[in-house]
């Protein structure tokens, strides 16, 4: 939009010039006409009046460029109010998408704060060399994916095929492996499923815990 107006300023400076040049030509053709009243010879007569006829051109080709601007100065006023219109829609748009994007957070608010000790939690009891490259690898990733499963075949990172001798070395989990071509450690998909287990396990018993503790405190008053 904003070069739309940027373009349509253009188009209508060009107007100006072009009416700026027909008050020129119409000076000119009066400034002609007045001398052809004094010419003293067929010479004089006929290059004033090829002056007449340039000078009557040029208005004619300043009119038809004027015409042209016009006609699009209608499409691209056109052009811009239709933008002007998708534009509103998108920003309403906007608007209910930040609402729902705040519904969002409030929701899983308390769910990140858990993770976020939880997270804490772990990082005490993992070798700093592997915690660093963990960090690493995963702020160098577009997703934010440190540690990923085989999905088909492939590297659930980048999506890179992985040798099957690697995926048996995977799936033994004898060490740790690393894909050869984004850098992230790969796991068998066994071990994804038991930490989601644990996770839910975590969960579930945390809640009877906040329960009982309200229930207790207020037996104890």
């Amino acid at each position: 939009m904003q070069k739309m107006d940027e373009n349509l300023e253009e188009v209508e400076n060009t107007i100006s010039e072009h009416k700026s040049n027909i008050n020129e030509s119409n000076t000119l053709i009066q400034k002609y006409k007045d001398q052809l009243d004094n010419v003293k010879n067929n010479r004089e007569f006929e290059a004033l009046t090829k002056e007449l006829e340039y000078q009557t051109l040029e208005i004619q080709l300043s009119e038809k460029k004027i015409r042209e601007a016009e006609q699009k100065i209608v499409t691209k006023k056109e052009t811009i109010s239709e933008a002007q219109e998708r534009l509103s829609f998108k920003e309403k748009d906007l608007e209910l998408k930040k609402v729902e994007l705040e519904e969002i957070i409030q929701k899983t608010e308390s769910k990140e704060e858990a993770l976020a000790k939880k997270m804490v939690r772990s990082e005490k009891v993992v070798e700093e060399r592997l915690l660093k490259a963990f960090k690493k690898i995963r702020n160098r990733s577009k997703n934010g994916l440190a540690v990923v499963t085989i999905v088909r075949g492939t590297c659930g990172g980048c999506y890179n095929a992985v040798p099957p001798q690697i995926q048996i070395e995977i799936a033994q989990k004898k060490e740790i492996i690393a894909c050869e071509n984004c850098g992230r450690v790969i796991v068998a998909d066994d071990i994804a499923t038991s930490i989601d287990k644990i996770d839910r396990s975590t969960e579930v018993e945390e809640a009877p815990k906040k329960r009982r503790t309200k229930r207790t405190t207020a037996a104890k008053k």
